[in-house]
């Protein structure tokens, strides 16, 4: 049962984000500030990582790709479904 969360969660941000594609609506521009911050936040993270001296270029690569993903996975998750 614990997997039905996040699993919803998903389903709603594909289930919106197709809904977005479909009418041809462009994002908002903030949101798209906010995923270059996410960006930035993913090599801040990377770099940390060569500071205490762990740095790996796949965890490094993982990091920056992923925060801006987050961030349109989830104003996605969290927009309505346009009609």
């Amino acid at each position: 049962m614990s997997v039905l969360g996040p699993f919803n969660f998903l389903r709603q941000a594909m289930e919106n984000g197709l809904s977005w594609h479909r009418t041809g609506k462009r994002l908002p521009i903030w949101v798209h500030g906010l995923a270059i911050f996410g960006a930035v936040l993913g090599v801040w993270m990377a770099w940390l990582d060569t500071t205490i001296g762990e740095f790996d270029w796949l965890r490094a690569m993982f990091e920056v790709a992923v925060m801006p993903v987050l961030v349109y996975v989830g104003f996605f998750a969290y927009s309505r479904k346009l009609l």
